[in-house]
């Protein structure tokens, strides 16, 4: 969900974006109760810093969208450290702008808002295009069946 919150971001202002998910290699965890992947997402095209500060707030608030929970202070928290940087915000002390931009991006990607189904299209094309790498992953932890795998 969280990449797929700075792809619709970033299509919605006119900016190409690649985004991936997968599961690093040497990452023990268990996956039943822990992240079990990691992402980037890397906007392609021209943007200026009110561009990128929406497309940097994107994931998080993609996330906080997802669970119904209230756009706050606490944003910063689930913000990677390039996300933080493309947003120009400070994750333990976020500013008006980087609050004015979670805000912004929440009323369009919260349930009912105008891209809440872009960004479960989107999140379903990361995950979808993700499978092979969850599936060569969790078949070498012995999770799946030999005839799944």
């Amino acid at each position: 969900m969280h990449e797929a919150g700075h792809v619709v971001i970033a299509k919605m202002l006119g900016i190409p974006a690649l985004a991936y998910i997968g599961v690093p290699a040497d990452m023990d965890f268990d996956f039943r109760s822990q992240r079990t992947c990691y992402g980037w997402t890397v906007p392609m095209g021209d943007a200026n810093d009110a561009d990128l500060r929406l497309i940097g707030v994107a994931g998080a608030v993609a996330e906080l969208c997802w669970l119904r929970e209230p756009v706050d202070e606490f944003v910063g928290q689930l913000m990677s450290d390039g996300d933080c940087a493309m947003a120009q915000c400070n994750p333990d002390f976020p500013d008006d702008e980087c609050m004015d931009a979670a805000d912004t991006v929440a009323r369009v990607l919260q349930p009912c808002g105008s891209h809440w189904h872009d960004l479960l299209v989107e999140a379903r094309k990361l995950i979808l295009g993700s499978q092979r790498v969850f599936r060569a992953y969790l078949g070498r932890q012995g999770i799946l069946r030999a005839n799944e795998a």
